[in-house]
């Protein structure tokens, strides 16, 4: 990639609020720009089909990037939820898939503020009729 392409590409993250400036370094006299992801949650269902491409493709290399970046178990040694990797089937009426979306849309919502106690799961979900 080429680096005008890579920088095009990261604006445009930039401004759907994926990624953020980290800092900027001096190097060989040229400014060089880091950015890091944001926390934050994504419907693809509001952005436009190149849009969500262009998001699709970075969520899922970031979630494939930091989920094997270093070894996982299931669980920890207290035997607590870590890590998994799950797909599947399930066979739903248009009334059970509408519930199931509006469960997991709210659960969600009620826990993405940091508190006391909570640490930080990443999650990638994609549901779809078949």
């Amino acid at each position: 990639m080429q680096p005008s392409s890579a920088k095009h590409h990261l604006l445009r993250l930039q401004e759907l609020g994926l990624v953020e400036v980290d800092h900027t370094e001096l190097i060989h006299g040229i400014t060089a720009t880091f950015f890091r992801k944001t926390l934050v949650t994504v419907s693809f269902a509001s952005l436009g089909a190149e849009k969500q491409k262009l998001v699709s493709d970075f969520i899922d290399k970031q979630i494939r990037d930091d989920l094997y970046a270093k070894p996982r178990t299931h669980t920890d040694e207290s035997g607590h939820f870590m890590a998994d990797q799950l797909s599947g089937v399930v066979h739903l009426s248009e009334k059970e898939a509408d519930q199931v979306y509006r469960l997991i849309r709210t659960f969600l919502a009620k826990h993405e503020k940091h508190g006391e106690g909570k640490k930080a799961y990443a999650y990638s979900l994609v549901a779809y009729h078949v």
